[in-house]
């Protein structure tokens, strides 16, 4: 705005903008930083940490950047310089572990570090910029003012040079519209007559289709026909098979089944044999029990008789003639079946008179 001065232009900011505000602190620090930016260049300014020289150690500092040098104050005020860097076109900046910046100058090299990953990239973007428009006569502001001036002026001419093509284009639409309508009229009528034979050809269609399809019917019928026939005898035949396979099975299920009558018969007769042989040896086995049993009596009865004849003995005969038989019949221990035999002996012994006359 050429015609529009300072004077007025911060009157205007005065009376129409800056009545409602009444912290002077932000005012101040508003025109600061539009002076700043607009007059002194400042690319940026934020907090950051810098490596000492001495102490290796991270010291947070507040950075304001220009074209031509990063300096860094102690607090935000920007009252109490503590040093500066100077960027030159030759610089070059890269990145570090743990959200530092490496800044390579002529000079020396300075560690920064930035609080998160996305202030590193604002400061690295910042910091190329400066490294940019360090060499330019010119500074950074007014070079991104003229471009943003030249934009504006671009756009400008595209907007009258789209007025321009807009208004050819309308005309253009008119004309062609006209045409449109001439050619809207014919295109009716031949529509028409394309519908008319569009019609007729659908019917056409149809009806050969009806045919075609009619004819596919008939050919599908007789496909059915003989299919269903041929199944009929492939199913006669398979009956006829079963029939005779379920023939021969009968056949051998009756042979198979007077065999094992046959068989049954047998087993039958041996049962009721086995059973008689069983009955004769239960027969057998009580007589021979009963034998055993009359056995075992009379050799306790002869066990018995024994010990009473030889108490009768040891009383009667003499102590030397009894002590010698009854040496002899322990010397000789007869078996169950000569004990009656022994027996016999002794009682005719025992009956035989001895000298006085006595038994």
């Amino acid at each position: 705005m050429g015609h529009f001065r300072l004077t007025p232009f911060i009157a205007v900011l005065e009376s129409r903008c800056v009545n409602e505000v009444r912290d002077k602190d932000a005012i101040g620090e508003a025109v600061t930083d539009i002076y700043q930016t607009f007059v002194e260049d400042v690319i940026k300014k934020g907090y950051l940490s810098r490596k000492g020289y001495i102490f290796p150690t991270m010291k947070e500092y507040w950075f304001v950047l220009r074209p031509s040098e990063l300096v860094y104050y102690k607090s935000r005020q920007e009252k109490e310089k503590s040093g500066s860097m100077n960027v030159e076109a030759n610089s070059k900046v890269e990145t570090k572990e743990g959200f530092k910046i490496i800044l390579h100058t002529s000079e020396r090299t300075f560690e920064l570090g930035a609080s998160n990953h996305m202030t590193r990239l604002q400061w690295m973007s910042a910091l190329q910029l400066a490294i940019e428009y360090s060499g330019s006569g010119q500074s950074y502001q007014r070079i991104q003012a003229c471009k943003r001036r030249s934009q504006r002026q671009g756009r400008l001419q595209e907007m009258l040079r789209a007025k321009a093509q807009l208004q050819m284009e309308r005309n253009a639409r008119l004309v062609a519209e006209d045409q449109a309508k001439e050619l809207e009229a014919a295109v009716k009528e031949e529509s028409k007559k394309l519908n008319e034979l569009e019609q007729i050809r659908e019917k056409l269609e149809v009806l050969l289709e009806e045919e075609t399809q009619a004819k596919r019917d008939e050919e599908i019928v007789r496909g059915l026909q003989a299919r269903i026939l041929t199944e009929e005898w492939e199913k006669r035949a398979e009956l006829e098979r079963l029939q005779e396979e379920q023939k021969l099975l009968l056949e051998q299920e009756k042979r198979k089944r007077m065999e094992f009558e046959e068989q049954q018969k047998e087993k039958e007769t041996q049962l009721r044999a086995a059973q008689l042989r069983l009955l004769q040896l239960e027969q057998e086995r009580q007589l021979l029990d009963e034998k055993l049993k009359t056995a075992h009596n009379r050799i306790k009865l002869s066990e018995n008789e024994k010990e009473v004849l030889e108490a009768q003995l040891i009383q009667v005969v003499p102590l030397r003639e009894s002590s010698d038989r009854v040496r002899r019949a322990h010397s000789f221990v007869p078996s169950t079946k000569e004990r009656p035999v022994i027996l016999e002996i002794r009682s005719s012994t025992l009956k035989r008179p001895s000298k006085d006359g006595n038994c």
